[in-house]
């Protein structure tokens, strides 16, 4: 798991888990079908990734698609930072 995988998931697991800080989370882990992320975990989310990775998303990059999964994650940071 590279470092931002990492960042992510333990972000995850410590905001969005509840009860079960232990659970499994990795890069396919379905964080919208699973319960993990809500619409408001999802904002907290953005403004984490704004601040640690030093991106921007945008208004349109707040759909489902881009919060399915930690990859997805993934590519809206990448995508925010080649905007950068």
């Amino acid at each position: 798991m590279d470092d931002k995988t990492s960042i992510i998931t333990g972000w995850i697991r410590e905001n969005c888990a509840g009860d079960a800080p232990d659970t499994q989370i990795d890069v396919n882990t379905p964080l919208l079908e699973s319960g993990l992320l809500d619409s408001i975990q999802i904002v907290n989310l953005v403004d984490f990734l704004e601040s640690k990775f030093g991106v921007k998303v945008e208004d349109e990059d707040l759909v489902a698609e881009n919060f399915e999964s930690v990859q997805s994650v993934l590519g809206l940071i990448e995508q925010g930072q080649g905007a950068s």
